[in-house]
């Protein structure tokens, strides 16, 4: 026993105690900063933790008091859990893997406030250059109708052509032409003084004596020459006096088309200067679109920051895999192994999420951003049932990125009996709110080759819609709000595609529906054909006045006319 030096193993007994000591005095430590470093340089802000513990004896972590800062709102927590427990398969730490059996999360919240902004520091953010730049959430939408201060009747006037003056200018230029044509025509018909002159030849004809039966013949003979050349004369001139009245008549049908062109003229402007129902296009959509739209841009925005949980890029050269890691620096490489599995693995999570009615219990399964080596996908299930202010919840669905080539997500939800309160929807002019309503909604969702759709339906009962007065005498705003104050059952369905590209969402679409356009449509037409028609009525009051005036230019040349006909009227009245 003489080759044994005891004061040696006494100095390595108490080497390895002080090694252990530290371990368990500093362990803790150590973990609770990596997953603050490491989740910072994930999210894009500060994520802190209350502590941390580790056990040999199964190797294990749990975590106490997480919160996640969410990178848009410093002031409020995107993530919050009370608890993280999980424990590790030590032999694959050897070989540098991480695989978890089994995580539980309990009080997972979201949506928290914090106490100090979880911005993240100049230095900080240096880390975290890399990160996709996304674009901002939606703003609630302002939704400023349109104005109904309507431009002077006298004003559109001026600036607007009216048909019913152009038509007046053509009739006075015709008038003219027929008045010249007809003088031309009348001065080449027999005159009073021709038709006179076959009276006193008649006459005389009557007063010749008798010279016996050849005179008696000459003279009937005379007579009836005479008779038949007045009466050819006479039929000229009662055919000229019907033509001349019938153009008078057509002067006098198109003066009535005049005045009836300027009704059309005060119709076309009323509506010209008049917004049409059409004009305010779909109004559910101007009401409920940016909401919608907040809430897609929202939840792709946190699928941009989480996808590198489920999927790296990776290079193959050779028998050999260039990975980044996430958020971090250099590559690791890794080398072709008889049996491969990822480098990070959560086999199954079970998590626990606190809502203000209730709990939300869930499980995901295949957590890795390794899926083409472990060969199955992400898969997801939250449930819940009978919460305050909620009858169900499902929610499941699939991340499959196995191929990453041909990666496919899919998200179901299902709402049921859904209790809405304070739900602001739209600002500006037309503040809308939802002050409650139960709401049963439905979402299907896939994202494939960087091109996102969601389908959804939603169903409201019950519903109390307000619109907060903000002032002004917009008589839409007042006949919208009260179309909406009396609607308490409304659908809706629609359509949201978009693409998801390495700078996030663009090229966002949404389609809507709903059954409140019809109530909301049929309270604008009712406001707009009010002002129309006043408009019309002003409208109608002024051009007439213009056009009576234009028209009082045109009895000199109809006066011209009918002396023409008086003129020949008293011709015929001259015959014998």
């Amino acid at each position: 026993m003489k080759w044994i030096r005891w004061w040696g193993i006494a100095v390595f007994a108490a080497m390895v105690a002080v090694i252990l000591a530290a371990w368990f005095l500093l362990a803790g430590y150590v973990v609770e900063r990596a997953v603050e470093t490491a989740g910072a340089r994930i999210v894009g802000a500060k994520v802190e933790l209350d502590g941390a513990d580790l056990t040999i004896s199964p190797l294990g972590v749990t975590l106490k008091g997480l919160q996640v800062t969410d990178p848009d709102l410093p002031m409020t927590n995107a993530i919050e859990a009370r608890r993280i427990v999980f424990s590790l398969e030590a032999p694959a730490l050897f070989r540098r893997k991480v695989i978890i059996d089994a995580l539980d999360v309990e009080g997972l919240r979201f949506g928290t406030p914090r106490k100090s902004s979880g911005a993240l520091t100049r230095g900080s953010k240096k880390r975290t250059a890399e990160r996709p730049s996304l674009p901002q959430e939606g703003a609630r939408q302002r939704l400023n109708l349109p104005a109904f201060d309507l431009p002077d009747a006298k004003e559109i006037i001026r600036r607007e052509r009216l048909r019913s003056v152009e038509l007046v200018e053509s009739i006075r230029e015709d008038i003219e032409k027929d008045r010249i044509r007809w003088k031309k025509d009348i001065e080449g018909l027999p005159d009073r003084d021709r038709i006179e002159e076959y009276r006193r030849r008649m006459e005389g004809l009557g007063s010749v004596g008798k010279e016996g039966l050849a005179g008696i013949l000459a003279g009937a003979g005379e007579f009836m020459r005479l008779q038949k050349e007045l009466k050819d004369d006479l039929e000229r001139i009662s055919k000229a006096t019907r033509g001349l009245e019938e153009t008078i008549r057509s002067y006098e049908r198109k003066i009535e088309a005049v005045r009836r062109a300027a009704e059309e003229d005060a119709r076309r402007l009323a509506e010209k200067y008049t917004l049409s129902a059409e004009g305010l296009g779909n109004i559910s959509l101007l009401i409920f679109g940016a909401r919608i739209t907040a809430l897609t841009d929202r939840a792709v925005r946190w699928y941009v920051r989480l996808r590198p949980l489920v999927e790296r890029v990776k290079e193959k050269r050779g028998a050999k895999e260039i990975i980044r890691p996430l958020r971090g620096r250099g590559v690791y490489v890794r080398f072709r192994e008889r049996h491969p599995s990822p480098d990070l693995l959560v086999r199954r999570a079970r998590l626990s999420v606190s809502l203000p009615g209730g709990d939300v219990h869930g499980s995901v399964t295949n957590i890795t951003p390794d899926q083409d080596v472990l060969g199955r996908p992400l898969e997801y299930r939250f449930l819940a049932e009978r919460l305050e202010g909620l009858k169900s919840l499902d929610l499941a669905g699939v991340i499959d990125h196995v191929d990453p080539a041909r990666s496919r997500d899919s998200a179901d939800l299902k709402l049921r009996g859904y209790r809405v309160n304070e739900l602001s929807l739209a600002g500006g002019e037309l503040p809308v709110v939802l002050k409650k309503a139960l709401a049963d909604l439905d979402v299907r969702a896939a994202l494939s080759g960087g091109r996102l759709r969601a389908d959804f339906s939603a169903a409201f009962a019950s519903a109390d819609i307000r619109v907060e007065r903000t002032g002004g005498d917009n008589p839409l705003v007042e006949a919208l709000a009260a179309a909406l104050a009396a609607t308490e059952d409304f659908g809706m369905k629609g359509e949201v595609t978009a693409t998801l590209g390495e700078g996030g969402i663009t090229n966002l679409e949404l389609v809507l529906q709903s059954d409140l356009d019809e109530v909301l449509g049929d309270a604008v037409a009712g406001v707009i054909r009010k002002l129309a028609a006043g408009l019309e009525k002003e409208l109608g009051s002024a051009i007439a006045e213009r056009v009576e005036g234009e028209l009082g230019g045109l009895e000199t040349g109809l006066g011209v006319l009918e002396g023409l006909k008086k003129e020949l009227t008293g011709r015929l009245g001259k015959a014998p």
